[in-house]
């Protein structure tokens, strides 16, 4: 059994098609749900660890095909309500 993170150690040739793969699944689906949640980064280069960081997930909704979770990490608020780059 593969360790439940082991794709985020993948060297990213071999991450870039599976996330274009995924993001575009989930572009395709009927329905997408997004949450936004704020996170604290503790000792981020060039922030102090009191600042605020944001993580998104996005989830392909809507009935049939497999499901997809999508998550995506930015340092700052800016680009709020965006579909995933």
């Amino acid at each position: 059994m593969v360790h439940p993170f082991g794709w985020l150690f993948l060297q990213r040739h071999m991450r870039l098609p599976l996330y274009r793969r995924l993001k575009k699944h989930l572009l395709e689906s009927r329905v997408i749900y997004a949450d936004e949640t704020v996170v604290q980064v503790l000792k981020e280069d060039g922030k102090p660890a009191s600042s605020e960081s944001r993580m998104w997930v996005y989830g392909s909704g809507g009935q049939g095909g497999r499901p997809v979770r999508f998550f995506e990490y930015q340092r700052t608020a800016a680009g709020n309500m965006r579909q995933p780059s």
